[in-house]
């Protein structure tokens, strides 16, 4: 969300449209404002822009001086009757304090369901990471060098350091090597010293899986640092790169190493050749391979790593770790993302659920269902509908549960009213009756909805709701009370809704008692 404070500019990837321009000037009672991307041969409408038109009168103008910034109010003209701004398109730039009141109407323009109700906001997604090596984090350090730490140098290492060292004219540097305890797929994290812009230490992290090639090609690339200006990695920082590599271990290992490249694909790559080097293997190359021969490879992969993790700082698991590793390189993996163990049921999401209008009984109900799973709600009287927040296994649980209880509560009132009738009872009593009914039966079942779990918590969801709530620009208020006649036979009714087995069959876990 914008700051308030602050001129807003509210792109099209928020979603800005033309009917969210219409209801945002509505708003400020001023009807007709309209959109238009066709050239006027009295308005210079650049490609790339469209023109917002409105009617030219004393309000108007009032309330463009109210939400435009001075720099775009200076831009508005005046043609055929009507107030035009040329803006890039999809953009609208208003003054902070209307930055709310857009986004409002840029949710108002959403699109519906077919129910009627509005869309979801999110979308529940399964939490996924990308196969390849994530980007190094800031790799060059303005600090003094550490300590030598010369028991925990590996021999091998330290030859590469050395022999490298001294290609590239570098005076004595110490190399720290410290053996981190976290896992991340073998990749070893490097970081270069500098004091007054010359290099003055070098630390490698190991992780329980990395083995000799993952470390000799991080000491490349901090090396590589070390003779190229800047902190950066541009080309110059890739040829360096490359030309170490091949110095060190050969050029025929790294024929498929490309300065032109990203420079983390790049780095997977010198890694691959140093490990081809080392044992005696043939050059990697790139692997052609259609899409079902690319989910059996990434499947490879996960095993692969599962073994790995499985067996940290084994022989075992260090080769999976590379063999995995390589796989993804000559594949071009490296930017896939995959499904991670979590569940789905864990990604937060929202739903609407249609509560109808005028039926306060059936709110009741969706916030005991909401509390009970754990679920943030909130009612909304204009849409005839409840707004969920939480997790996407909790969200769907309470929707289900809430369409199970509704719709026995219903078909027990209807067979009381029918007992009724065959009594007499008919017209305006008849009518009250139901209504007693209704609000007694969702009192019933949230009493035993509490009985049932008296200690809900749907603070996570609670502060999700109001995050999402804040980019769309939007409050909330809850609480009201409704006043009705009590109805013992409608109580017991909504007491005796069974939860467990309302879901069918075994709850999720979680959720619902189980």
């Amino acid at each position: 969300m914008p700051d308030p404070r602050q001129v807003a500019t509210i792109e099209e990837g928020e979603a800005l449209t033309e009917a969210a321009i219409a209801g945002f000037f509505a708003g400020y009672y001023v009807e007709g404002a309209r959109v238009t991307r066709e050239p006027h041969p009295a308005v210079a409408l650049p490609a790339g822009c469209w023109a917002i038109v409105l009617p030219d009168a004393p309000r108007t103008r009032l309330v463009l001086q109210r939400v435009l910034p001075a720099s775009e109010l200076a831009r508005v003209g005046v043609v055929g009757g009507a107030l035009v701004l040329v803006q890039p398109a999809g953009r609208l730039r208003v003054k902070g304090g209307a930055a709310r009141r857009l986004l409002r109407a840029i949710d108002d323009a959403r699109p519906r369901q077919p129910n009627g109700l509005p869309a979801p906001w999110v979308v529940p997604a399964a939490p996924s990471a990308p196969l390849g090596r994530p980007a190094d984090e800031a790799d060059v350090v303005v600090e003094p060098a550490p300590a030598d730490e010369g028991d925990a140098l590996i021999p091998a290492l330290r030859a590469d350091f050395e022999r490298l060292r001294r290609h590239l004219g570098l005076p004595a540097l110490p190399l720290a090597i410290r053996q981190g305890t976290t896992f991340k797929h073998g990749f070893v994290t490097g970081r270069l010293h500098l004091r007054g812009g010359q290099p003055t230490g070098v630390v490698l992290t190991l992780c329980p899986a990395s083995d000799h090639a993952e470390a000799a090609a991080t000491l490349a690339h901090e090396l590589a640092h070390a003779v190229t200006p800047g902190t950066g990695h541009g080309r110059a920082f890739k040829e360096a790169l490359v030309a170490l590599a091949r110095f060190g271990w050969g050029a025929a290992p790294f024929a498929a190493a490309q300065a032109a490249d990203p420079y983390p694909v790049l780095d997977a790559w010198i890694t691959a050749g140093i490990r081809a080097a080392l044992a005696g293997h043939p050059a990697p190359a790139p692997v052609d391979a259609d899409e079902a021969q690319v989910a059996v490879v990434v499947r490879r992969v996960q095993k692969l790593r599962a073994l790995a993790q499985d067996q940290p700082g084994t022989p075992e698991g260090r080769a999976a770790a590379a063999r995995a590793n390589d796989l993804i390189v000559t594949h071009g993996l490296g930017a896939c993302h995959v499904a991670l163990p979590a569940d789905l049921g864990d990604a937060l999401c929202d739903r609407w659920i249609g509560t109808g209008k005028r039926q306060p009984w059936r709110a009741r109900v969706g916030f005991a269902v909401a509390a009970f799973c754990d679920v943030f709600a909130l009612e909304h009287r204009s849409e005839g509908g409840m707004h969920l927040f939480g997790r996407y296994a909790d969200v769907v649980a309470a929707e289900h549960l809430y369409g199970v209880a509704t719709e026995r509560i219903e078909r027990r009132c209807a067979a009381h009213l029918a007992a009724q009738r065959a009594r007499g009872l008919a017209g305006g009593a008849l009518t009250r009756e139901r209504t007693s009914f209704l609000h007694s039966a969702a009192h019933g079942f949230e009493a035993s909805l509490r009985r049932a779990r008296p200690a809900p918590d749907p603070e996570p969801a609670r502060r999700f709701a109001q995050a999402e709530h804040e980019k769309r620009g939007l409050r909330w208020g809850t609480g009201r009370g409704v006043g009705y006649t009590h109805s013992q036979a409608g109580f017991e009714a909504g007491s005796a809704i069974p939860v467990a087995k309302a879901v069918g069959g075994r709850p999720p876990r979680g959720l619902l008692g189980g």
